[in-house]
């Protein structure tokens, strides 16, 4: 999904700023001008695991699709409402699937691709960090001792 949307040069950051930013409602008008999109992607992606860096990509941007869900009553048209509604109500489905057991195992297994400084375009060093947080004990001794060593400043900003 991530990869067809970064294909037809779509600015679509992963990172969701939450309701109180301009930037939300930005990615918001930009799914409603391409929900066609959306919808066959959300149609065509089963997600069920995350096994490879492209899987994180696709959950991620499930994920923030999910959390639109907040922004539904400050859309003021009912056919965007709607729209948003629909695509985030299928983002939810697939996104849910996917327990903290499944991406731990990624991070444990994957924490050096996922902060490779190629993935610092789409912020995963930030979104990973504020993922795990609330799974830290589940985290290998090795992602610690990486993130110490390459990314102390966001270590100590998050935890």
């Amino acid at each position: 999904m991530f990869k067809e949307l970064e294909a037809k040069n779509l600015d679509f950051s992963l990172k969701y700023y939450g309701a109180n930013d301009y930037s939300t409602l930005w990615d918001i008008k930009m799914v409603l001008e391409n929900k066609d999109l959306f919808v066959n992607q959300l149609n065509t992606i089963k997600l069920n695991n995350i096994v490879n860096i492209i899987d994180y990509l696709n959950y991620l941007c499930l994920r923030k699709l999910a959390l639109f869900q907040e922004m539904i009553p400050a859309i003021i048209n009912d056919e965007d409402k709607q729209s948003i509604q629909v695509i985030s109500d299928m983002a939810y489905t697939q996104y849910k699937q996917i327990g903290t057991d499944a991406l731990v195992k990624f991070i444990n297994c994957s924490y050096q691709e996922v902060f490779a400084e190629e993935y610092h375009k789409y912020s995963l060093p930030h979104i990973t960090l504020e993922l795990i947080l609330p799974v830290q004990n589940g985290l290998s001794r090795n992602v610690f001792e990486h993130l110490a060593k390459n990314y102390n400043y966001l270590l100590i900003d998050n935890f």
